[in-house]
């Protein structure tokens, strides 16, 4: 890295370091905790982590254990390198009855049934537009009052 001088293996994990250092190329930041990314969909990934999500399944069919991350199962071997065995545990004890997908909580259910329905409870006072997710609302909300809570470190420079 020319900025720090860290080293990496290869070019891809000194790509997502320099990340780092161009805090405002990341405009998609998670409503919880914070984290910002630079494309959107690596935030829909990430919220994942707090909505309990885990939408992608195992491919070996006597295992069934979920994961948030397309490529996670890939890691999902017992120490002898077998498949792992065990069935879909009740720790996901909340089902679509729709489209089957579980979840650990209740509220992850039930903001997940959006999908289905095209509802969208959250309403800017503003100017009326609705979301499916409160976190989409408050980011939108920025529009109106022109918060920036996000600055760069480099340059100082402000964003939503």
């Amino acid at each position: 890295c020319k900025v720090c001088g860290k080293a990496f293996i290869n070019v891809y994990r000194l790509q997502r370091h320099m990340l780092t250092h161009n805090a405002g190329n990341r405009k998609f930041g998670c409503e919880v905790c914070g984290k910002a990314f630079k494309y959107k969909h690596h935030l829909k990934e990430h919220i994942r982590i707090h909505s309990g999500e885990k939408p992608y399944v195992c491919p070996n069919p006597h295992c069934m254990k979920r994961f948030s991350h397309s490529g996670s199962y890939s890691n999902d071997r017992n120490p002898a390198g077998l498949p792992h065995l065990s069935p879909l545990s009740s720790d996901m004890p909340y089902k679509c009855d729709i489209c089957d997908k579980s979840f650990q909580k209740q509220s992850s259910l039930t903001r997940h049934k959006y999908e289905h329905t095209g509802k969208r409870p959250h309403h800017c006072n503003e100017c009326g537009k609705s979301f499916k997710h409160k976190h989409h609302l408050i980011e939108h909300q920025r529009l109106h009052s022109g918060e920036k809570p996000y600055q760069c470190d480099k340059c100082g420079k402000r964003f939503s």
